[in-house]
């Protein structure tokens, strides 16, 4: 595992992660994750156990993500926050695009919209 990256993925991003792997072929691991959520609509994540004991094997560890919809940005984050914690090395986070806006939206100088 030298220098394979652990990559994991939102459910949206499927086909990107998948290319990603074409790509780099030996050099990447997709990680399986169950998005899910509890009754009350929070975030009910779960990775892979066999990924959790090995997040320090790899060369390093990224998620690739997708704010295409305020209902998934939040347990993206969820995610974002706990690898860290789990000891993941060399944490880099993949965001493809994201707009923020769009200039109707603006109405002062220094709004994000």
């Amino acid at each position: 595992r030298r220098m394979q990256w652990l990559i994991f993925y939102h459910d949206s991003m499927k086909s990107t992660a998948l290319q990603l792997k074409e790509l780099m072929g030996e050099g990447v691991v997709l990680s399986r994750l169950e998005w899910k959520r509890f009754n009350d609509g929070f975030p009910n994540l779960q990775i892979n156990k066999e990924d959790c004991h090995r997040l320090e094997e790899f060369h390093g560890t990224s998620i690739l993500v997708s704010f295409h919809n305020t209902d998934v940005i939040f347990e993206q984050l969820c995610l974002l926050q706990a690898l860290p914690k789990m000891r993941a090395r060399n944490f880099h986070v993949i965001l493809p695009w994201f707009c923020t806006g769009t200039m109707e939206r603006v109405e002062t100088l220094g709004q994000i919209a």
